[in-house]
């Protein structure tokens, strides 16, 4: 059985979401609707899509704050990087401005300018003492 659409309904959602709860596990129960479903609701109406990104920003919020309880409560270290891992990875495919791995690019130095001039200069210098050489070479060899 279809569930229609409710407020209420798609508030509760939200609140899952926040909690932790996958929108799988949520829409798997009988009284909620399929996840076709909470897509469609969120994909034609705007107030509902920006409720649902900021259930969906509490999640990765979640996640972020419960790896801190792993690594104190759990007593398996093997278990609790796998679970931290997991909770890490997903906050930051969820909120990656926030919990993605940062990027830093830092120059220290300084960048010169160089005309055309003088690149040129060096190259027209070494040209002539090519000439020259090239000169020299078939003096000596009586080409001249």
């Amino acid at each position: 059985m279809a569930v229609s659409f409710s407020e209420d309904i798609f508030d509760q959602i939200c609140d899952r979401l926040s909690g932790g709860e996958s929108l799988a596990s949520i829409c798997r129960a009988s009284d909620m609707p399929s996840q076709p479903s909470v897509y469609e609701w969120i994909r034609k109406d705007k107030y509902l899509a920006r409720k649902y990104g900021l259930a969906r920003d509490a999640q990765a919020d979640f996640y972020a704050d419960e790896i801190i309880e792993i690594a104190d409560n759990c007593e398996d270290p093997q278990k609790a990087r796998v679970r931290i891992d997991a909770r890490k990875w997903k906050a930051a495919r969820m909120a990656p401005k926030k919990y993605g791995d940062k990027v830093s690019l830092d120059h220290h130095g300084t960048v010169d300018t160089v005309t055309k001039i003088e690149l040129v200069a060096p190259v027209e210098k070494l040209r002539q003492h090519l000439e020259k050489l090239n000169g020299d070479t078939q003096t000596d060899q009586g080409i001249a």
